[in-house]
């Protein structure tokens, strides 16, 4: 697949190689300090991730005085930090591997 950038609110780079452009990425979204933990162990992401999981998760950047989150990975991991976006209205970067 050929890389393209989609110029949408919320933008989207897609394409094989475009991890190389997350430096990029964070720096256009003033993010100093991403949550980007291994969210499987730390927030217990999982299959079907429970609300009681999510609502506890949502707290955690607050705690960690994260301004960004970066979600690496799979469903779970990705649907977990979509959640924790969306809730806290925190920039969300996607890199999706599965």
């Amino acid at each position: 697949m050929d890389t393209f950038e989609c110029n949408a609110n919320p933008g989207r780079v897609i394409g094989s190689g475009t991890l190389q452009k997350l430096p990029d990425e964070v720096v256009r979204l003033d993010i100093k300090a991403p949550l980007a933990e291994t969210v499987k162990a730390v927030l217990k992401a999982a299959m079907h991730t429970p609300t009681h999981i999510a609502d506890k998760a949502v707290e955690y950047p607050k705690a960690q005085d994260v301004d960004g989150v970066v979600s690496v990975k799979g469903g779970s991991t990705i649907g977990l930090g979509k959640a924790i976006s969306t809730r806290t209205g925190l920039p969300h970067l996607c890199i999706p591997t599965t």
